[in-house]
């Protein structure tokens, strides 16, 4: 099921406009954070593997750019994002998820830089990438804040 609503997430995202070039919000990161809350990383990054690949799929195939980009930034973010929710328990899911999105972008210019584009001006777009992290990754943290809230206490009242 949260494989299917990141999926379908993603797929409602390429209808928007990018910030920034190849730049997204990262409407799918919202279901990756709360399965992250709710059921460990684990879990979480099963979500992730799953719908990676699904999106890889439809996008460009296995092995293509998109794979290989949301892969490897998808990778980092969850790890970013378990670590610091582990070590940092009262880190609210805003936090959590601007240190996923600056990771996420972060690896992702690193993999375009080492894979795609050859030349080093590709780090130009880090300050873009920087403040995209910062406006989505909050958008996506104050999302899984209220969303995971609301639900929490709609199954707990059941």
């Amino acid at each position: 099921m949260f494989t299917g609503v990141s999926l379908l997430l993603f797929t409602l995202e390429t209808f928007l406009p990018q910030p920034v070039p190849g730049g997204r919000i990262g409407l799918s990161q919202l279901i990756t954070l709360l399965v992250l809350y709710w059921y460990g990383w684990r879990e979480a990054g099963a979500v992730l593997l799953a719908r990676v690949l699904l999106a890889s799929l439809f996008a460009g195939g296995i092995l293509g750019p998109v794979f290989i980009l949301s892969l490897g930034g998808g990778i980092t973010a969850l790890a970013a994002m378990a670590v610091f929710r582990a070590r940092l328990a009262s880190l609210s899911p805003l936090g959590v998820s601007v240190i996923g999105a600056t990771a996420h972008n972060l690896t992702q210019l690193g993999i375009a830089r080492l894979l795609f584009i050859r030349q080093a001006n590709v780090w130009a777009l880090l300050p873009y990438f920087a403040w995209t992290a910062l406006a989505s990754g909050l958008g996506i943290g104050l999302l899984a804040y209220l969303l995971g809230y609301r639900i929490e206490r709609a199954v707990l009242a059941e």
